[in-house]
């Protein structure tokens, strides 16, 4: 009877410890399952876009304008014209409303000078002339001014987030690569050319349009911007429209017009 009873003790004593250890045991643990952490994935924090648009109309001094313009606005040796430009950037976002990029545009405007079969008229016609005649004579194929812009700069940007949409605003220092040449006809790329290179900054305001997947992350991007101011150029050159003729512009023209509306797409 002693021994029936000692070797039921010894059992639940068994049983108790071997309890004890089990509820002891990481449960973290269970054989036969891999548990698999999941890695955060790498958030894209930079996007490229393309940008395309419309230069405000701007007054541009001329060497000489049309004996008869057509559909031109002229004030004394200036004319009023347009431009369009286009170009790529690409821009990092941070963690905070700021970003930071890289603008590349190319900028071009044409102002017609002269028209075939017409003489063209204008103040500096008259200190080129030995009779101070301000005409010149008959052009026999068209002359225009051809104004083209390369610039290059960096962008910072501040944006207020609103839901999917973003107003921001800021500036983009750069330098502007300028050429102004006077071609005469259809294909003539004449020497008559006046190239420069200038610094300048330029201050921006937008709105981005977010378009998202069903995760919530960025995919595509509708901007409506605007962009404002430019440096001015001084033009000279040797042999316009005579040989002997020498033009240089001490007034100076915009490089390119200093109010500009633009669109961009960007791809994140």
């Amino acid at each position: 009877m002693n021994k029936i009873l000692y070797s039921f003790s010894l059992i639940l004593i068994i049983s108790f410890y071997a309890g004890d250890m089990l509820a002891q045991y990481d449960t973290s643990v269970v054989s036969g399952v891999t548990i698999k952490v999941p890695v955060k994935e790498k958030k894209k924090n930079s996007y490229i876009f393309l940008t395309g648009g419309f230069q405000n109309p701007t007054w541009y001094k001329v060497p000489v304008i049309p004996e008869f313009p057509v559909n031109m606005v002229i004030k004394g040796s200036s004319v009023k014209a347009s431009g369009w430009f286009a170009g790529f950037g690409i821009m990092k976002k941070s963690k905070k409303h700021f970003e930071v990029g890289l603008l590349a545009d190319f900028y071009k405007t044409t102002i017609p000078v002269a028209y075939s079969g017409q003489r063209a008229t204008g103040e500096w016609v008259t200190t080129q002339t030995p009779d101070s005649s301000s005409f010149t004579d008959v052009f026999t194929t068209d002359m225009k001014r051809v104004s083209e812009v390369i610039s290059i700069r960096a962008s910072v940007r501040y944006k207020i987030p609103v839901g999917k949409i973003q107003f921001w605003g800021g500036i983009a220092p750069g330098t502007y690569s300028c050429k102004v040449y006077f071609p005469e006809g259809a294909f003539d790329k004449s020497q008559k050319t006046y190239v420069q290179t200038t610094a300048g900054i330029s201050f921006q305001t937008g709105i981005n349009f977010i378009v998202r997947d069903k995760l919530g992350k960025d995919m595509l991007r509708f901007t409506f911007y605007s962009d404002f101011s430019s440096p001015k150029i001084e033009e000279k050159m040797a042999g316009l429209i005579k040989p002997d003729w020498i033009y240089k512009n001490t007034d100076r023209n915009y490089a390119i017009s200093p109010v500009r509306f633009g669109f961009a797409i960007g791809f994140h």
